[in-house]
């Protein structure tokens, strides 16, 4: 969701809006709403569990993208900033990640007796970066 975003947002300021310049602050506004969101995950996830928080998350700033997409097809720049609470929403979600594929390799060793963690770090990194790659394209 991020990759298609962030390729999109620099073309859509520039030929769309006429705004390139606004870019840069936009970018600097959602980065510091997501610096913000950040310290909620532990106590979300204690209070929740882990999987909750990651799944709620998720859907909440999917939704919040969902209801500023006419917004930008009309060209109301501003519902642009509809964006930063999709980022705090989303927050949660991204150090819930890595915790969650730490846990899987520490269920994957007391099952089946080997250590995998590189493995499944590789993997998700991976799947990561071909995501950003598509999303990208």
């Amino acid at each position: 969701m991020f990759a298609m975003q962030n390729a999109a947002i620099a073309f859509y300021f520039k030929y769309y809006i006429g705004k390139e310049d606004s870019v840069q602050l936009f970018n600097v506004i959602g980065t510091i709403a997501l610096i913000v969101a950040l310290p909620f995950s532990k106590p979300l996830a204690r209070r929740f569990g882990n999987k909750n928080v990651f799944i709620g998350s998720s859907l909440i700033s999917g939704v919040f993208l969902y209801f500023a997409l006419p917004a930008w097809r009309k060209g109301h720049y501003h519902h642009l900033y509809v964006e930063y609470p999709c980022k705090m929403a989303y927050a949660p979600a991204v150090p819930l990640l890595w915790t969650m594929i730490a846990d899987s390799a520490d269920y994957s060793e007391w099952k089946s007796g080997r250590r995998a963690t590189g493995l499944y770090f590789s993997a998700a990194t991976f799947a990561q970066k071909a995501g950003w790659g598509i999303g990208a394209a």
